[in-house]
């Protein structure tokens, strides 16, 4: 074989190698969906609110029934709401940190900016999220998505 040749194939297995490294020990833990939540329905997590009759003739009166709130830092991914926490500027918890690592694996994909993972889904984040996933609020298996 010619050395131009062997020069050729050594270089494409230390890519291919290289890309399957990557897959392994990087890619593939943030496309594994947590089977538990696949089948789970999307709700809203804008308060639920029900008209309750008021003492007073002619008015309504509302009463917050339930708010869906990100979970603890530190929560496995498997117990993560993916499908009932839509994200929000304010959010502070790990669907909020999960969220962030995702936006930032697509950003490296890209080679654009990254932006912190601390669970605080500020401006920066906000900003992040529009640029890549769109409008908001989207939850998380709509970002991982």
């Amino acid at each position: 074989m010619k050395k131009e040749t062997q020069k050729k194939l050594l270089i494409g297995g230390a890519v291919i190698g290289g890309a399957y490294l990557a897959y392994e020990f990087f890619i593939k833990d943030l496309f594994n969906k947590p089977a538990a939540d696949a089948a789970a329905p999307m709700l809203p997590t804008a308060p639920t609110t029900t008209p309750t009759p008021s003492v007073t003739a002619g008015t309504v009166e509302t009463t917050v029934i339930d708010t869906v709130q990100p979970s603890p830092m530190g929560t496995p991914d498997p117990q993560l709401k993916w499908n009932t926490l839509y994200l929000e500027q304010g959010m502070r918890g790990q669907e909020v940190k999960r969220a962030q690592e995702l936006l930032n694996a697509i950003s490296n994909i890209y080679g654009t900016s990254t932006i912190s993972t601390d669970g605080v889904y500020g401006p920066i984040t906000r900003s992040k999220m529009s640029a890549i996933v769109g409008t908001e609020p989207k939850t998380l298996k709509q970002v991982y998505n």
